[in-house]
């Protein structure tokens, strides 16, 4: 699996957004750019993230799409 970076706001995803997708898979590069590639910058007065903490902070969590479940059904 690949991990990428949302770059551009999208449906669901903005900026800084990750998700992980099979090795190989195409994807748009004008939405989407490999994590590693991605650097971050800290915003001013905000700590660093803690390296290799294995949590995810809040700038790198990831979005998944929403379950059929959670879809609104008329009349109820």
């Amino acid at each position: 699996m690949q991990q990428l970076r949302c770059v551009r706001a999208f449906g669901q995803y903005k900026p800084g957004d990750l998700s992980e997708v099979p090795d190989g898979a195409a994807v748009c590069p004008e939405f989407w750019e490999p994590a590693a590639a991605a650097a971050v910058p800290a915003a001013p007065g905000l700590p660093a993230p803690a390296a290799g903490t294995g949590t995810p902070g809040p700038a790198q969590a990831v979005s998944a799409p929403p379950a059929a479940a959670d879809s609104v059904k008329d009349g109820a």
